[in-house]
C-alpha cells in the first residue's frame, strides 16, 4: 500500500507548488491522469524516493520512504519520462547490465533479456545501439527496463507518449496485463490510457486532487451533457465549453448540468474523453 499525507513538493520558493496539501491511500494499481504541469511527474518520482518532499510524508507498504529511501527503491521499478539511455551501449547490453544488478543468475539472464525485449516489441533491435533507436523505441526500452526488475511496485511515467496508435493499444494492454499480478501506477496525459488501469483513476488539477474515480464512471459524467448544434457565435459564447466539428457548420456543446436539448439541439452519445473535460471543466467552475 501507498499511503500519501499531507504531501507538498515545491520546487522553487515562489509560486505555486507541484504538489499541494495532497493525501490519498493506493492499494493496487492506479492510474494518475491530468493536464501538463499537474504534478503527475512529481508524485511518481515521490513514491519512487527520487525527491524529498517539502512537507508530509509518504509509506510504502508500511514504511516511510524518508527513512529509509534506497530500501523503497528497491521495491519499485521506475520508468521514467523523459528518454535518458547510455547512448553508447546496445540495447542488449543496457538490459544486460540492468538484469545483473537486479540479481539475475547468469543462466536466466539472456533469456529474460530476450522475453522482456520481446514484450514491448523490440526484440529485433537487441543488437542495435541506444542512440540510433527512434524516440518511440527508446519509449519502449524504457518500459522494458522496468518490466525487467523482479519488483511488487511498477512507476510509469508517460508510458505511451511518443508512441504510435497502434503500440500506444499494445502498452495498454501490456499494463492491463501486468496489473492483475503486480500492482503499477501509471501517470499519464492521455485519457485513452486510463483504459490500461480502469478501476481506479487519480485526477490531479494544479498539484491537487480533482477527482478518485474509475473508467466507467468517468464516462458518466457526460451522460445527458453533451448536445450538438448548428455553429453560431451565441452557442459559443464566451464562457461555454465546446468544441468544432469535423465540417464547421457544428458543434459539440458541454452543459453544466444535465439538461434536455432545445428543438435546435440534439444530444450526444458521450465518450470517456468527454468525461474528463467535463469533470475538469466542473473543478474549474
Amino acid at each position: 500500500m501507498v499511503t500519501i499525507d499531507n504531501l507538498t513538493v515545491s520546487y522553487r520558493a515562489a509560486g505555486p507548488p507541484a504538489l499541494a496539501n495532497l493525501s490519498l491511500h493506493i492499494e493496487g494499481s492506479a492510474l494518475i491522469i491530468g493536464p501538463s504541469g499537474a504534478g503527475k511527474s512529481t508524485l511518481i518520482k515521490a513514491i519512487a524516493g527520487l525527491l524529498r518532499p517539502t512537507r508530509g510524508r509518504i509509506w510504502l507498504d508500511g514504511e516511510p520512504i524518508s527513512r529509509r529511501p534506497l530500501a523503497a527503491r528497491r521495491k519499485v521499478a521506475y520508468m521514467p519520462q523523459e528518454n535518458w539511455l547510455p547512448r553508447e551501449a546496445t540495447l542488449a547490453e543496457y538490459l544486460g547490465e540492468l538484469a545483473i544488478l537486479d540479481g539475475y543468475p547468469p543462466s536466466a539472464r539472456q533469456r529474460a533479456v530476450r522475453d522482456v525485449a520481446e514484450l514491448v516489441h523490440l526484440k529485433a533491435a537487441l543488437p542495435m545501439r541506444l542512440k540510433w533507436l527512434s524516440e518511440g523505441m527508446k519509449r519502449r526500452a524504457l518500459l522494458a527496463q522496468a518490466l525487467l526488475r523482479r519488483t511488487a511496485w511498477l512507476l510509469l511515467d508517460e508510458p505511451t507518449l511518443g508512441l504510435d496508435p497502434e503500440e500506444q493499444a499494445s502498452v495498454r494492454s501490456l499494463i492491463r496485463h501486468i496489473a492483475q499480478h503486480r500492482r503499477v501506477i501509471v501517470a499519464t496525459q492521455f485519457v485513452e490510457d486510463a483504459s490500461a488501469v480502469p478501476d481506479r483513476l487519480l485526477i490531479l488539477r494544479q498539484g491537487r486532487l480533482a477527482a478518485d474515480t474509475s473508467w466507467d464512471a468517468l464516462m458518466a459524467v457526460a451522460n445527458g451533457r453533451l448536445t450538438r448544434a448548428p455553429w453560431s457565435s451565441a452557442v459559443t459564447q464566451k464562457g461555454r465549453l465546446w468544441a468544432p466539428e469535423a465540417g464547421g457548420k457544428t458543434v459539440i456543446l458541454y452543459e453544466r448540468e444535465l439538461r434536455h436539448p432545445t428543438a435546435a439541439a440534439e444530444q450526444v452519445a458521450p465518450t470517456h474523453e468527454d468525461g474528463y473535460l467535463l469533470l475538469m471543466h466542473d473543478r474549474e467552475g
